[in-house]
């Protein structure tokens, strides 16, 4: 059913009715009461031709429930694994040192022609570093016999210091030692026989006839070959007859040192050698070649000394002035 609002009785009406109530407030209040403002009186009356279902209020989607947001299983912490103290390595018990003990040994040098050894005979100490090395050669002329006791001496009773050692070298000539020749059993005079310049071939049939050859004998050569290998700081060469120590002026502190204890003096001895060569004895071979490593000395005993002499005054004398010697034993 359409229901027209115009300009009818009915709109006339109102309006007389409101005035008559009472004023412009209360028509206001009526105009509202049947759903219409109060009309600009300038404005052209507009007749409405329908009624306007109400716009329906627009129903509010229902907001979605946001889904939970799992909360992110927290991943356990790794327990960090201890850091393993190092274990200390345990020191390794130090060893003890063992104990230097005196070590006696004997060696064969070389051989004769006739077979003979040319033994050489040591006492140091184990398990030390030598630094003084001694060598007593007690005979090379086979007639001279006093050396022999000094270098049986040295050998039973020294006792060398610590750091010392010894070599005694009773003959280097065994079988003119045997027979009680100054020579070899060649005829040779070993003491005329190294290789220096000094060395001459002449003289042969004599005593002191140095050989076909510089170091042509085997004894030469074995003691030669020793003494390279070895090196001593002192060889001590025993002759006899003339009493003295042959003078070298190579290492005059050890020369006094023997001249003292010995009660000997100092002289020179040559054997023939023109000025300027080296003689072809052990010590100036030694001197010449080797002189850098140590002194090689000539001791001349008298022609006739007493056994005491010979062996335990020599033998004290000898290693007192090498400095080898502590006490005997």
């Amino acid at each position: 059913m359409k229901h027209v609002v115009g300009r009818g009785p009915v709109r006339s009406l109102v309006l007389v009715t409101v005035l008559s109530l009472g004023g412009t407030a209360l028509a206001t209040s009526a105009a509202s009461a049947l759903g219409r403002g109060v009309p600009d009186p300038s404005e052209p009356a507009v007749e409405a031709t329908s009624t306007t279902s109400p716009t329906p209020s627009p129903t509010a989607s229902p907001t979605p429930t946001a889904s939970p947001t799992p909360s992110p299983t927290a991943s356990p912490t790794p327990t960090a694994s201890p850091t393993p103290r190092p274990t200390a390595t345990p020191k390794p018990t130090p060893k003890p040192k063992p104990t230097p003990k005196l070590v006696t040994r004997s060696a064969v040098l070389g051989t004769t022609v006739q077979g003979r050894r040319i033994m050489g005979y040591y006492r140091g100490w184990s398990h030390t570093t030598q630094k003084r090395t001694l060598v007593v050669l007690g005979q090379m002329h086979g007639d001279e016999k006093a050396g022999l006791q000094t270098a049986d001496w040295v050998r039973r009773n020294v006792k060398p210091t610590r750091g010392s050692e010894i070599w005694v070298i009773p003959t280097m000539n065994p079988d003119g030692n045997a027979r009680g020749t100054r020579t070899n059993a060649r005829g040779v005079d070993l003491n005329r026989n190294w290789g220096t310049s000094g060395y001459r071939s002449s003289g042969k049939g004599t005593r002191t006839w140095g050989g076909p050859r510089a170091a042509s004998e085997r004894e030469t050569k074995a003691v030669a070959a020793f003494l390279r290998r070895k090196r001593p700081d002192y060889i001590a060469s025993v002759h006899q007859p003339f009493g003295v120590v042959v003078r070298t002026d190579k290492d005059r502190g050890w020369e006094r040192r023997l001249a003292d204890a010995l009660g000997l003096p100092i002289r020179e001895v040559g054997v023939g050698t023109p000025s300027g060569l080296t003689s072809p004895t052990l010590t100036g071979w030694y001197n010449r070649y080797y002189g850098r490593h140590g002194t090689a000395t000539t001791l001349e005993y008298r022609a006739s000394v007493s056994s005491a002499y010979a062996g335990r005054r020599a033998g004290l004398a000898i290693t007192g002035a090498a400095r080898v010697r502590a006490r005997l034993g």
